[in-house]
């Protein structure tokens, strides 16, 4: 399986931070891609993140973070476990407190109805 990861993350030798409308048209060729094509089962798309990994190396809490970004705690919580996913005004914002690349946080993964089911 490619992940959104894998093709956004081909970077040419010194380009240096994708832009916000860089990665906004990979998501949109990404989609249009595997919408484009009927002859297998409808594909979706899963943001996955890393907000647990690197609040732990910085020894953050929820509460830290969501400090940090302005969002409650209960939103760190529902990021993390999957039940929310962040604009991409906010997820820019998480990996700019973290202080990393915006795809050192988030990947997105496309995922088929099989893989959903299993």
């Amino acid at each position: 399986m490619i992940t959104f990861y894998q093709q956004v993350n081909t970077k040419s030798k010194g380009a240096g931070r994708m832009s916000k409308e860089s990665i906004k048209n990979k998501i949109k060729n990404l989609l249009e891609d595997t919408s484009s094509d009927n002859s297998h089962e409808p594909d979706s798309l899963v943001v996955k993140n890393r907000l647990k990994v690197l609040r732990a190396e910085r020894d953050w809490t929820q509460a830290d973070l969501a400090m940090r970004v302005g969002i409650s705690r209960q939103a760190v919580i529902s990021i993390e476990k999957y039940k929310y996913t962040p604009s991409l005004e906010l997820a820019f914002r998480i990996a700019r407190v973290f202080e990393v690349e915006f795809s050192e946080v988030f990947r997105a993964e496309v995922v088929t109805e099989m893989e959903r089911d299993e």
